[in-house]
């Protein structure tokens, strides 16, 4: 239900979507076009995105800035006068090894909820995997808290810290002959570059390694997908035989039937 507040008026009242619809017709009318801006949001569905560009056109403007560029504003503006480079200068490992992080003009709960504890901490896990952590849960005794802990002598101690974890994975890689350099978030990103290989949907990855941004995780999910990707393999397809073609293309599928084509 839409809500609106008149300027005299202390708080918002709720109104019909179709009196909502007539106030912001009113409006419009009343400005130039060309002096409108259509903040377009980042996280709009693909169709409503597609709808609201037809309406500003339609009006008579394109002036469509999503919201990322305004997030950006301050590192391809802000930085490059402050530190030289529009980009940020830390990575990923770099909080594996910092004691303290600030946060600036941002609302966690809504921008960053993944640091919040307790947030999505469900993860749908079956078959093998499930197997072994319902054993390790039995072995350990672990009922709450983390998951994976120090292990000293024959006692299950406290979790593992993620320094410790980096270390853990640095020394599996290294022992397995793996060339790289590796960290313990390659695991997240690891998991991700096997699903696409796998053909597992994107969004089942996604709801197990917490990624929120879905360009962050593509960018991962993509490195695996690519080796089964029949179009980065066109030139082979090409340089297959004649005859394989044809006898690839003995069967065809049409809609609602199957027809069997012999252009031998």
């Amino acid at each position: 239900m839409p809500l609106r507040r008149a300027k005299t008026a202390s708080r918002h009242k709720r109104i019909a979507w179709e009196d909502a619809f007539k106030d912001i017709a009113a409006h419009l009318k009343e400005l130039d076009p060309t002096s409108v801006v259509f903040y377009a949001s980042g996280r709009a569905s693909l169709e409503t995105a597609h709808m609201y560009q037809l309406m500003a056109r339609l009006y008579g403007n394109n002036n469509l800035p999503d919201s990322s560029n305004m997030c950006h504003e301050s590192t391809s503006v802000g930085l490059p006068q402050t530190i030289g480079v529009p980009v940020g200068t830390v990575s990923l490992d770099d909080f594996e090894h910092t004691d303290c992080i600030f946060f600036f003009g941002q609302n966690v709960g809504t921008n960053s909820p993944r640091m919040l504890p307790g947030h999505n901490t469900q993860k749908p896990i079956v078959g093998m995997a499930a197997e072994a952590l319902t054993e390790w849960l039995t072995v350990s005794g672990v009922k709450e808290g983390a998951i994976f802990r120090r292990i000293r002598g024959a006692v299950v101690a406290e979790a593992l810290e993620p320094q410790a974890v980096r270390a853990i994975v640095k020394r599996r890689a290294a022992l397995a002959g793996l060339e790289g350099d590796y960290s313990a978030h390659s695991l997240r990103s690891g998991f991700m570059t096997e699903a696409g290989r796998q053909n597992v949907p994107l969004a089942e990855a996604m709801a197990l390694t917490g990624h929120r941004s879905v360009a962050t995780a593509l960018r991962y999910f993509q490195t695996g997908a690519v080796e089964k990707s029949r179009a980065g393999n066109l030139l082979g397809w090409c340089q297959t035989t004649k005859s394989e073609r044809r006898l690839e293309n003995r069967y065809r599928v049409f809609p609602m039937s199957t027809e069997f084509v012999d252009e031998t």
